[in-house]
């Protein structure tokens, strides 16, 4: 139903709130990523074309990645006992919250786009590549999904036949929200400069409330000891780039045009770690230019 999907985009976008960087303004920029390796050239795009259902899924997961997102971690809900760790059991309770608002919303009359027009079985496949997606989001578990990744592209080039279609979904489309949610990593400088900017904002806010809680600030969240460019280089060496790299790696063999679009991407994310390279190395006196 159209006219309910289109409410329930709506309905989504009302329900995220104005934190700096947990807003509105990065879910679009997740879908617009995520959304550009569905189409001719991306890595998505022979799975989405063979099943519609799919299509939806992807899009569906990348818009509500983030629903009522609380703007701090999920550390720290878990240290402050907030009612959503309760909920959620302290585990991925950010990744748990926004799904269970996802479906929750879904259920209502108003924004059930999908009722009478899927059957129950292809919903609860639906549900569950959705479910997967979202808690790929986890950063806590994003070196568990790499590897697990990096396993399947070696047993997929040992022997192609040997993995199951399902198998290569899980594995590809939990790396794809993962590659889309650090979009940004991958824009041009100045957009990219602005993304680091809301998200440090966002950290610090957090670091305000663990200092008024006295809590021990998390690590890059204390605004009176902010770390620069250097936690910039780190996070882009440690998370970042060996992302884009297997992700890219994935596209040269499987993409639809040996991978060129996520070079592409992998590209941006190296030119702007050489920008947070340099400017960790000049003087404070100097800034480095944008």
């Amino acid at each position: 139903d159209q006219n309910k999907l289109i409410a329930y985009v709506v309905e989504v976008e009302n329900n995220m709130f104005d934190h700096p960087y947990h807003n509105r303004r990065h879910v679009a920029d997740v879908v617009a990523g995520i959304y550009a390796f569905t189409v001719p050239g991306g890595c998505l795009y022979d799975f989405v074309q063979a099943s519609p259902l799919t299509m939806l899924a992807v899009v569906f997961a990348a818009t509500v990645h983030d629903l009522q997102h609380p703007g701090v971690s999920n550390a720290y809900l878990c240290k402050t006992l907030h009612p959503l760790a309760v909920k959620h059991s302290d585990k991925s309770v950010n990744e748990s919250h926004h799904l269970s608002c996802a479906f929750d919303l879904m259920a209502q009359d108003n924004f059930n786009f999908v009722q009478g027009s899927i059957d129950v079985e292809d919903f609860l496949t639906f549900r569950s590549l959705v479910i997967e997606m979202v808690l790929a989001t986890d950063m806590k578990s994003h070196f568990s999904i790499l590897d697990k990744f990096k396993r399947f592209q070696k047993a997929r080039e040992a022997d192609p036949e040997s993995l199951d279609i399902q198998s290569e979904m899980n594995n590809v489309f939990a790396i794809a929200i993962k590659v889309a949610d650090l979009i940004h990593c991958s824009r041009p400088l100045k957009v990219h400069h602005q993304w680091v900017d809301c998200i440090t904002t966002e950290f610090f806010n957090q670091g305000d409330l663990e200092r008024a809680k006295n809590m021990q600030l998390s690590p890059g969240m204390d605004r009176n000891q902010p770390s620069g460019p250097l936690q910039q280089v780190g996070f882009t060496e440690i998370f970042a780039l060996p992302l884009y790299k297997a992700w890219r790696e994935y596209a040269t063999t499987c993409g639809s045009q040996g991978g060129k679009k996520e070079s592409q991407f992998y590209d941006g994310v190296n030119e702007n770690y050489s920008y947070w390279l340099h400017a960790s190395k000049t003087p404070a006196t100097e800034k480095a230019a944008v």
